[in-house]
């Protein structure tokens, strides 16, 4: 794992120590060395986190005439095997680096050599003769690539700050994106909040060259093969333990995040079948007004498998690490699971270099209570749908305006929204009307952003209403919130994050599981739970799903005032003063603890990257 950046021009010489300055940014990513490249057209700068090969593979690495090279953040875990087939076809190596496959791939198979990889990945690699540079990004978007277009330049890096250290670039906010993080807490690819920065998304690669830009998708799941049969939780099982063992593959310390939850217990399960030792997990929990149960469950967990477990309980408030966690994500995200990420993270640095992490799991196999409430709220449509057009268009909506807010009024309301508002509105920070009176104008379905997951809607195709929603998480807030948060806050603390369960034939094999067996009457993720029993402690499995229990209502209580000062002193013009000062009012009884998270973070971002010349640091403080 690593940080890479660079630039590629064809309008006459680069600036090459500009590279240089881009990379340092990021040394965080890899502190063990750098290395660069650069020519006429490119200049290519690489920080590593040293993995595998710990002596030879140093990079930029090229091909055996140099005319090839690439600077590569990721792992390919099956390079061993790509690396027979291409020795048996004359390549030659000079290093036993995993990156090193990739340039004699590319030499044996042009750019299509990428649907062979397994593994997770961001690289850019330059063909010096045919003057063509690729980006390219794993299919699930595990790790991160930006890019932007400045003056003749295409920019691009592992983080967003090294793009905004660049000569020329200007930062301005892009308003759609932030109307995009109020709803979502986040800012969907291929928008970042940053007018001109784009994500480049996952399973897609960039052609830069002579003639221009062109981007190309290469890889999505498979939603065309028809119900997996047969025997179902013995298949996911062992395509999970194949992923596992694969993903074990390191030549440093290497361990598990458990949180005692069925996903994280079935990884640690499998790494102890598969490990001739003892596995080192990590775990956190908050002593005061916070998730210590999930400390309770994962200690069962490390005992049943005779795990070498250490945990930490973290008992002083935490919001002095937001603007920490604030500057390494370079733009606002509202996902409180970021503190403890953090935090475990650098726990669990001190002892590993690699960690396996379970996310993807509920994506895959429905274990989300959203999931289950949309369909339950579609029921309910069905037989309104029944009813007289007269009740439907005069008095129902009527009745529903004098509900108070509440859950019960949301339940209604959303009934009478298209499938694609109605999970925007389960799923948003902000909901519709909210966001009317934040920012104190009418917002219409564009600007309210359904749109965003109506393209994923429309490309699952006939698949039922689950599949949809699956899908389209896997392409919005899988990357880029979950996989986001876990790769900025691992990276943050120079440790690698592998996640087993986004193997690309996993993920093939679990879309094609019947909806049926996932979400099974009120029990979601249900046919992972019965593969994993044969793993896992039954009281695991049978428990309900529990995230991280970040204690925000104790922080804000504690320091109010400080919160306070920070969301009511700046008029940016974003939101509006008043319905802000209603929502710091009213938390507690509204339940408003991920609203103020949100507004937080951003008043902290812009703080941080807007108001400062100077981002090659952290504010000193909240």
């Amino acid at each position: 794992m690593c940080g890479i950046a660079g630039l590629c021009g064809f309008g006459g010489g680069v600036d090459s120590q500009a590279v240089r300055g881009m990379t340092g940014l990021i040394r965080h990513r890899g502190p063990d060395d750098s290395g660069f490249y650069d020519d006429e057209h490119v200049a290519l700068g690489h920080r590593r986190l040293s993995i595998v090969d710990l002596e030879s593979g140093r990079q930029p690495i090229h091909n055996e005439d140099e005319s090839v090279w690439i600077v590569y953040n990721g792992e390919t875990y099956n390079h061993a095997t790509l690396r027979g087939e291409l020795e048996s076809r004359g390549h030659r190596y000079y290093t036993d680096s995993d990156t090193e496959t990739l340039v004699h791939a590319y030499e044996e198979w042009g750019i299509g050599f990428i649907n062979r990889l397994d593994g997770m990945f961001g690289f850019a690699l330059w063909d010096s003769n045919k003057k063509e540079l690729y980006l390219a990004r794993d299919g699930v978007g595990i790790k991160p690539l930006y890019y932007a277009e400045v003056g003749d330049a295409l920019v691009f890096a592992s983080e967003i700050k090294s793009i905004l250290l660049y000569p020329g670039f200007r930062r301005e906010v892009d308003g759609s994106a932030l109307i995009d993080y109020l709803v979502y807490r986040y800012v969907p690819a291929p928008k970042t909040i940053y007018e001109g920065v784009m994500k480049l998304l996952p399973g897609h690669y960039m052609k830069v060259c002579p003639g221009g830009v062109e981007v190309s998708r290469y890889w999505d799941v498979d939603l065309s093969s028809k119900d997996a049969s047969g025997d179902i939780t013995g298949e996911i099982i062992k395509r999970l333990r194949d992923s596992v063992e694969n993903r074990l593959m390191s030549d440093v310390p290497l361990g598990a995040f458990l949180s005692g939850g069925v996903d994280s217990s079935a990884i640690v399960g499998l790494m102890s079948q598969l490990m001739g030792e003892p596995v080192k997990t990590f775990s956190v929990g908050f002593g005061v007004g916070g998730g210590v149960d999930e400390v309770t469950y994962a200690k069962i967990v490390a005992e049943a498998f005779g795990t070498e477990h250490h945990e930490l309980i973290v008992e002083s408030n935490s919001l002095d690490l937001l603007p920490e966690i604030v500057w390494h994500f370079d733009e606002p995200l509202g996902d409180s699971a970021a503190v403890p990420t953090h935090i475990l993270s650098e726990f669990a640095r001190k002892r590993v270099k690699v960690v396996l992490t379970g996310e993807g799991a509920d994506e895959l196999f429905a274990g989300y209570g959203r999931y289950k409430a949309v369909m339950i709220n579609r029921r309910f449509s069905r037989v309104y749908d029944l009813l007289p057009g007269m009740f439907k268009d005069n008095i129902m909506p009527g009745v529903v305006g004098f509900m108070p807010r509440s859950k019960a009024r949301r339940f209604f309301e959303r009934s009478l929204e298209n499938m694609e508002d109605r999970y925007v509105d389960w799923i948003s920070v902000f909901n519709r009307e909210e966001m009317g009176e934040l920012t104190g104008r009418e917002l219409d379905e564009g600007a309210y952003s359904s749109s965003v997951y109506s393209q994923h809607f429309r490309n699952a195709g006939d698949s039922d209403l689950l599949k949809q929603m699956l899908y389209a998480d896997s392409k919005v807030w899988l990357p880029d919130d979950l996989l986001m948060k876990v790769d900025k806050m691992t990276m943050a603390n120079s440790l690698e994050a592998r996640v087993p369960f986004l193997d690309h034939e996993l993920l093939d094999y679990a879309f094609s599981v019947p909806s049926r067996m996932k979400l099974k009457g009120m029990v979601e993720k249900h046919v992972f739970k019965e593969a994993a029993r044969d793993i896992v402690p039954s009281r695991i499995c049978e428990r309900k799903k529990h995230g991280f229990d970040v204690p925000l209502d104790n922080w804000f209580d504690e320091e109010f005032s400080r919160v306070s000062d920070y969301l009511l002193t700046e008029e940016r013009g974003w939101m509006k003063i008043d319905y802000v000062k209603h929502i710091l009012e009213h938390r507690r009884e509204r339940n408003y603890r991920d609203q103020i998270w949100s507004l937080l973070s951003l008043e902290l971002w812009a703080r941080t990257f807007l108001d400062r010349e100077n981002i090659s640091k952290p504010l000193k403080r909240f």
